[in-house]
């Protein structure tokens, strides 16, 4: 099977005005200008073609007398007009054409693996007993469980985006592949704090909440689960992983922190791990160079980072500035999450300056 992407290319007027007379210094020649066209119209299976005009966006009425199977036309902010229509298609954002169908179910060999990221220490036969669900679909646009609501079933998201949103709280995230709607409500039966809505074309593997919960019960998983959503509900409302951040990494990332309390204002912390990076779960930390304070931080604010992530000895101290809870993170955790990397790089330059 073929498939072609003519991107950013020429028009053929435009290639045409290119040729050049013997002589001159500047320009193509006839005889390249006829093979780029042979080339423009090469017959494939799927042909995307950019169309946007001008030098460097081809022409859709060049491609009149093109052979391929399908043409898609693409690379234009404005609805394609009639005699464009009768040339190729368009494709609004998430459609998807086989050339090669796959019967394989590789969907169900993804949900495997996100299972088993979720829960490396059960054996293949019980997480079988999850994969043997329904794989049901979502259109961009629509809610997969609405606020307020008690769900019945929880959805693991095998392919696309969706929104948590609540809207009162002010808390929106990007749920991607390998995350779960609706764990926690549909694991107690409570309402759901949040709204989510696919952003994409979703697919996910469909669980009964009934069923998960006796999984969850029957594998004495329940203080595990308990403890790992606690703490992603709060590194998403962080800036260091507020962003898409597969849940596999969020949990793995969890399951190595460790929390620490500070009963008192003004205690000085004299044991910081210095292959560790601290986030700020409740209180305040101020940074001090000498007796001077550089920098005061809050919750969800971290620090650490100079000699957990980028071996730079500074001398600091850092004291609380009331009663203080934080979770302690081996740098080792972070190190493969690059979003997290640059985002301390950013933190660590700012600091340094």
């Amino acid at each position: 099977m073929t498939y072609a992407h003519l991107s950013d290319i020429a028009s053929f007027e435009v290639l045409e005005a290119m040729i050049a007379d013997g002589g001159a210094a500047t320009g193509i020649s006839k005889e390249f200008y006829g093979m780029i066209k042979r080339e423009y119209l090469a017959h494939v299976e799927l042909k995307k073609i950019d169309i946007g005009g001008g030098m460097i966006h081809g022409s859709a009425r060049d491609f009149q007398e093109d052979t391929s199977n399908k043409i898609v036309l693409a690379h234009q902010s404005l609805p394609l007009s009639a005699n464009q229509k009768e040339i190729g298609s368009s494709a609004p954002f998430g459609i998807v054409d086989v050339l090669v169908p796959d019967y394989s179910d590789n969907l169900r060999r993804i949900a495997f693996e996100y299972l088993r990221a979720y829960y490396p220490t059960l054996g293949r036969h019980d997480l079988r007993k999850l994969l043997n669900n329904q794989i049901i679909e979502f259109i961009p646009g629509s809610i997969i469980l609405k606020k307020g609501h008690v769900n019945d079933e929880i959805v693991l998201l095998l392919t696309g985006n969706v929104e948590s949103i609540n809207a009162e709280e002010s808390v929106y995230n990007i749920l991607s592949a390998g995350g779960v709607v609706g764990e926690y409500s549909g694991m107690h039966g409570l309402r759901s704090r949040s709204t989510f809505r696919a952003v994409s074309f979703v697919q996910g593997l469909r669980l009964p909440a009934t069923s998960y919960r006796d999984f969850i019960q029957r594998n004495r998983l329940d203080a595990k689960i308990e403890r790992l959503y606690e703490i992603r509900q709060f590194l998403q409302t962080t800036w260091l992983f507020g962003d898409a951040i597969s849940p596999p990494v969020q949990n793995r990332v969890a399951e190595d922190m460790e929390l620490r309390s500070f009963g008192r204002k003004g205690e000085t912390l004299a044991d910081v791990n210095p292959a560790s990076l601290y986030i700020i779960k409740k209180g305040g930390i101020e940074r001090l160079r000498g007796n001077a304070v550089t920098e005061t931080l809050g919750a969800g604010d971290f620090f650490g980072e100079d000699t957990a992530i980028f071996g730079v000895d500074v001398d600091q101290q850092f004291r609380t500035t009331e009663p203080t809870i934080m979770y302690e993170v081996p740098g080792a955790a972070l190190t493969d999450v690059p979003i997290i990397l640059w985002k301390l790089l950013e933190t660590h330059e700012r600091r340094t300056r």
